[in-house]
């Protein structure tokens, strides 16, 4: 079956559908590229305020070389 053989009726309401659905779809895929790359960097940030948290609760023990401290911030 051929779309040229179609009503033009239903010419008209398959391209509409087409079309529709490419934007529905185009639309999906922006959304979730935008969102992984805000969860990305949400999630290097978060990563690096953590990193500096346990680097600053393990100075004292390492300076005073207190294993027993260290163990218990990391």
């Amino acid at each position: 079956m051929h779309f040229s053989n179609l009503s033009f009726k239903t010419q008209v309401y398959l391209s509409i559908s087409i079309f529709v659905v490419l934007i529905f779809v185009s639309g999906f895929s922006y959304n979730i590229i935008s969102s992984y790359g805000s969860k990305k960097n949400s999630f290097i940030n978060e990563s690096k305020i953590e990193a500096g948290l346990i680097a600053n609760n393990s100075i004292a023990p390492i300076l005073f070389l207190d294993k027993e401290g260290l163990e218990n911030s990391l």
